[in-house]
């Protein structure tokens, strides 16, 4: 869903009941379609990664699994960035399926513009919130 942007503790409000219940999902990697890209830190070290492999899930069919990783020195481990699973289309079908998409949600670019100006709107609360505490006036002058 085009309008879906999860935060690691939304995400996990959402999965800890169905695992609760053991009726959780399984996705399986297969064997030899793992990528992964180390960044390596000036010292050495490898900090940052990205991966990207090929999944198998019982209701989706295939699916692909990516993302990117930060190494977290203080715990000695790997702590998750970003994940997104999608599904890949094969590019023979690709138009068929982005037309059924838009057919099933006509009113998604006004959704999505929405959601973007809220957000941004949201990230200049959250600039000015410094200035509020100084005493000054976050309030916007109107313009011509």
């Amino acid at each position: 869903d085009a309008t879906e942007n999860w935060s690691a503790t939304e995400f996990y409000s959402f999965c800890k009941p169905h695992f609760a219940r053991r009726n959780g999902w399984t996705y399986t990697p297969v064997p030899g379609s793992r990528k992964v890209t180390h960044y390596t830190h000036v010292d050495g070290s490898a900090n940052f990664c990205t991966f990207d492999e090929i999944l198998l899930n019982e209701g989706f069919g295939t699916c692909r699994g990516s993302g990117s990783l930060l190494y977290n020195q203080e715990f000695s481990s790997w702590f998750v960035a970003a994940y997104h699973l999608s599904f890949p289309v094969p590019n023979d079908i690709a138009h068929d399926i982005t037309n059924t998409i838009k057919a099933a949600d006509p009113g998604l670019k006004a959704k999505l513009a929405d959601q973007a100006a809220a957000e941004l709107l949201a990230e200049l609360e959250l600039e000015d919130e410094p200035k509020k505490e100084k005493g000054k006036s976050s309030k916007k002058k109107k313009g011509k």
